[in-house]
This record gives C-alpha cells, structure tokens and sequence, in this order.
C-alpha cells in the first residue's frame, strides 16, 4: 500500500452513520477495524426485475445505485 494514501475521517453521527457522502471518481475509503483502504467505484444501473429490495428512492424497473470495492494497492 501507498504510504502516502491518506484518508479524510468522517464523523460517526449519534445514530451511529455517518453523513451521506457524494463518492467522486477515485473515492478511497478506509475501514475503520482493518485500516485497509478501498477503492469503489458507484454507479446507476438499471432494476434486473429480479425481486431484490430496493434503496430508498429506488422504484421497480427503474434505476437503482450499485457499487463495487476492491482493495488499493
């Protein structure tokens, strides 16, 4: 890992969440028991019909957020 890879902290809220953040482009998160930092990468796809629950906001054969994480190198 990058030693210069630093990550802002986000305060944790009294609901235990953090504040809603708006991932740009090569967003990197680091958890917080692990330290590793993630790259993830959020997109808006389309609902596959498949009966999966939705997000708050999300409507059936609509369009639905989706992410995936990888660990950075």
């Amino acid at each position: 890992m990058d030693k210069r890879t630093q990550c802002e902290p986000v305060d944790v809220m009294d609901d235990g969440w953090s504040e809603w953040i708006h991932p740009l482009p090569g967003y990197l998160m680091q958890c917080c028991d692990c330290g590793l930092i993630h790259e993830m990468q959020v997109a808006i796809g389309q609902d596959n019909g498949e009966g999966a629950a939705l997000n708050e906001g999300e409507r059936r054969n609509g369009r639905v957020v989706i992410f995936r994480m990888r660990r950075h190198d």
